[in-house]
């Protein structure tokens, strides 16, 4: 039920008051765990804040306030110490390493970066920059070692920084980047910590928690590493998304933050393997069971699947993207509660997310704490709340745009249920036929993904033919490996638009999908696996 209460969380309202209360609380916790080469390094929050405050005195010695400060790393627990460092006197600007150099150079000239700092893996996308008079570029692999020798006392941080503002703009929140046009967010502490307190008072995130998105993802690092902070517990960190399902089994986290194209593949390789040992009968008839049991309050899950992933593992918070339903129903038949949730980048990023409590796989979550949302006359979605940023940098064109009211715009389609929330649509994406109707091709899409023989598909509205007339075209990229390797794409093709026009029979006219195109290669997609649709003509 939406109307369930929500949890009590200590209020903190800016960075400060967060890490000064849990350091006096827990100075010999861990706070970072991760792997270097072969060796597993904990952090305690004590070495972490010594770190910071060594940093932060660099950064004073070196006349940066108010300064915009790029980060462009790897996932790296000095990736925290340098965020925490610029916050609390300048502007912390978190890039793309996925991002090419052009681009990225664009980024630093648009929204006045006057310092990098980069790694040996990200040195290649800067080289070319590095004579630049503008601009200071400082590989973090040559000088963070000397910087952490200069030790000041930590009571020194906090006599600097406790007077912070927690209405001072400080992060520079980058779009994802999905549309082709790239905003700055400007967002504050004050934003940061009611995002936390929010995800918090919705669920009960224990630690350890396994941070897999990158760094410079808002969600990946506000909700998914954030959180744990807020709260005293450890973070242990996947360095590389490829060694995510080694590090899962090592690490036995009690929450994961993922994107839902993640979370899908994970579920995948579950029931592929459960396949391979020819299992699989035998897992879906202790699911039946497993069901069946759950009706009388008596559950036996995490005794029957706690080795499909692993024993400890009860949330997977899934953002940056929409989820399918299906997926948080089939995760729950394991015992694992596929959170789904709703924010963005201009939120700080969350604005709700399911409950463990108050689950409902259709709905986007329910609205976090102190945050109020309606829907506008057209369908639209507004957020009003602390999590809001105070506008687009030097962009205030498309910050009165996105406003109405004191309410951000959100631009997706949807429904309120009390607190609870559905999204229908991006506002964007939206596709109007000749006859008038609307289709939002998330919806769609959802059908297409549940085709066993389709990995990804856009849905998009063309004209037809010599025609003018705009029909709905699925462009398909299959999931090759449920074929015959030496099947001709023409006969998969062939295949894939049999099952359509099978999905056609349960739509409605007007959502039919009347043309298949059949890609070769993956879409192109942005460093959280959202598909550019602009790049879909």
């Amino acid at each position: 039920m939406a109307g369930y209460p929500y949890l009590d969380v200590v209020v903190y309202n800016n960075f400060y008051e967060m890490l000064h209360s849990v350091y006096g609380k827990t100075p010999e916790e861990i706070a970072i765990r991760y792997r270097e080469k072969e060796t597993i390094r904990d952090i305690s929050y004590r070495e972490m804040l010594e770190e910071t405050t060594s940093f932060y005195f660099y950064l004073k010695n070196k006349g940066l306030e108010n300064k915009h400060i790029g980060i462009l790393s790897e996932n790296r627990y000095e990736y925290l110490t340098i965020y925490f460092a610029t916050v609390f006197k300048n502007v912390i600007a978190p890039m793309d390493k996925e991002n090419v150099p052009e681009n990225l150079w664009k980024q630093i000239h648009d929204f006045d970066i006057s310092v990098v700092f980069y790694t040996d893996k990200t040195a290649h996308l800067v080289e070319r920059f590095q004579t630049s008079e503008e601009v200071e570029f400082i590989n973090i692999d040559e000088v963070y070692s000397d910087i952490i020798k200069d030790k000041h006392s930590i009571d020194l941080l906090w006599e600097e920084i406790k007077d912070t503002d927690s209405d001072r703009f400080c992060v520079l929140g980058f779009t994802s980047g999905t549309t082709g046009e790239v905003k700055g967010a400007m967002l504050t502490q004050r934003n940061v910590t009611a995002c936390l307190r929010g995800a918090l008072q919705n669920n009960v995130l224990k630690s350890p928690s396994l941070a897999v998105l990158p760094m410079n993802h808002t969600y990946g690092f506000n909700p998914g590493i954030l959180c744990t902070l807020y709260n005293g517990g450890t973070i242990c960190l996947t360095v590389n998304i490829k060694h995510f399902q080694r590090d899962l089994k090592e690490y036995n986290p009690y929450f994961v933050s993922m994107v839902p194209m993640i979370a899908e593949g994970v579920y995948k390789k579950i029931l592929a393997e459960a396949k391979r040992q020819k299992k699989d009968k035998l897992l879906q008839q202790m699911i039946k069971v497993s069901n069946f049991l759950l009706k009388f309050k008596i559950d036996i899950r995490r005794m029957l699947f706690g080795n499909l992933i692993n024993k400890r593992l009860k949330f997977i918070s899934c953002g940056g993207a929409p989820l399918n339903p299906y997926y948080v129903d089939r995760y729950m038949e394991l015992g694992i509660y596929l959170l789904n949730g709703y924010g963005l980048t201009e939120c700080a990023p969350l604005i709700c997310i399911n409950r463990e409590f108050d689950m409902d796989s259709e709905s986007v979550g329910t609205i976090i704490k102190e945050v109020d949302a309606k829907i506008a006359d057209d369908g639209e979605i507004l957020i009003k709340g602390p999590n809001v940023m105070l506008g687009y940098y030097k962009n205030p064109e498309a910050t009165a745009e996105c406003m109405v009211d004191g309410y951000f715009k959100t631009g997706d389609y949807g429904y309120l249920k009390e607190r609870r929330l559905y999204v229908t649509g991006r506002k964007k994406n939206l596709i109007i036929l000749d006859n008038g109707k609307n289709v939002f091709p998330e919806e769609i899409e959802e059908y297409l993904l549940k085709i066993e023989n389709i990995c990804e598909a856009v849905v998009v509205g063309r004209t037809k033919d010599d025609s003018d007339e705009i029909v709905l075209t699925a462009v398909v990229y299959p999931d090759f490996n449920t074929y015959d390797k030496n099947a001709d794409i023409n006969d998969i093709g062939a295949d894939i638009k049999q099952k359509v026009l099978e999905l056609n029979k349960k739509l409605p006219t007007f959502k039919q999908i009347r043309n298949i195109e059949i890609r070769k290669t993956e879409f192109e997609k942005t460093t959280t696996r959202k598909i550019k649709r602009f790049l879909v003509k």
